[in-house]
């Protein structure tokens, strides 16, 4: 039987992802601080992972309804920036912002250095690739899935260009380009890259508000329109585990990372959207329902992505018997 079917385009009001590329003092965090405070309302939370030594708290006195911070020195890998944006959106923050990212890239603990790790003793650096390439895009479907605005800040190096001719080799410079894998900007709803003078120039928009607009310093105005574009689409609501804790093994830089992890296939996104509506049904926190979860698995689970199709049922059935348990729940709804 086929069931697949086409239905009418309707874009829906979600979460907005904002990249801001720029050199060191091309003012990435006042920038993002700024469109933040547009994007959640005078009275939206916004919190700050600040992997820069504190420089996101020198501009308190500057946002109104003002922010939190998160210092988070070394070691910078996926796993923790994972833990940062998974504790942000348990306590309910509104937007998050990363900055910035580039230590997780070339930094201590970073992907470059898991390479090299991953690297010794084999003959080629491929298979340390083929490696690290996943736990890295855990990074980057955490940024797409997390429950609330992300906002990612990526420090930019110098581009060259190496032109030959004869026996003259030139070297020009071209621009600057990211400190992140190539690529990235995909996962953004919108993309600037700031200047020395913190002008932002628009890179990639989807919105249709910002590729025209003139290479300015962004404004809480400019947040406030894609809070407007993001609002005049047809609402849906989020749902929970959404990022990872930081404690899966698939998150893991250890090379030893998916020992243990069940067999596949794994839940779908309906599945996953079942059991969080399940847990949520019966009374149960979402910690609860991945403990429940976990108990149905065999072993610790960091979310539903990690449940193998064949015991989606099983689960829904345990999450039924924890919510009787917590506090007897009608349940006949799951």
């Amino acid at each position: 039987m086929n069931n697949m079917q086409f239905v009418p385009a309707r874009r829906k009001a979600s979460f907005f992802r904002l990249g801001l590329i720029g050199a060191s003092g091309s003012g990435k965090t006042l920038s993002s601080l700024l469109f933040a405070r547009g994007l959640v309302g005078p009275k939206g939370r916004i919190a700050v992972v600040d992997t820069e030594n504190g420089s996101a708290s020198l501009y308190d006195d500057k946002i109104a309804g003002g922010f939190d911070v998160l210092e988070m020195g070394p070691p910078w890998s996926v796993a923790r920036y994972l833990e940062a944006l998974n504790a942000a959106a348990k306590a309910a923050y509104d937007a998050v912002i990363l900055d910035q990212v580039s230590y997780m890239w070339e930094a201590d603990g970073g992907i470059l250095e898991l390479v090299d790790k991953l690297a010794k003793g084999k003959k080629d650096g491929f298979s340390a690739w083929r490696e690290a390439t996943p736990i890295y895009q855990d990074f980057l479907r955490a940024i797409v899935a997390a429950p609330l605005h992300v906002i990612v800040c990526i420090q930019a190096k110098p581009a060259y260009e190496v032109m030959k001719s004869g026996d003259k080799v030139k070297i020009t410079k071209i621009g600057t380009k990211p400190i992140q894998r190539d690529g990235i900007e995909t996962q953004f709803t919108t993309s600037f890259f700031l200047d020395s003078g913190n002008c932002a120039e628009c890179d990639k928009d989807r919105t249709g508000l910002f590729k025209s607009r003139p290479s300015l310093p962004l404004t809480i105005e400019d947040g406030k329109a894609a809070a407007n574009w993001l609002n005049s689409g047809e609402r849906i609501e989020a749902t929970a585990d959404l990022v990872g804790t930081g404690t899966s093994k698939k998150s893991s830089p250890s090379p030893e990372f998916n020992e243990g992890r069940p067999e596949g296939p794994y839940a779908t996104i309906e599945n996953r959207k079942a059991i969080v509506e399940a847990g949520k049904s019966v009374g149960l926190t979402a910690e609860e329902t991945l403990g429940a979860a976990s108990e149905v698995v065999g072993m610790e689970i960091s979310g539903t992505r990690d449940i193998p199709a064949a015991m989606v049922g099983k689960v829904l059935k345990a999450l039924v018997d924890a919510g009787r348990a917590k506090g007897g729940h009608d349940a006949t709804a799951v």
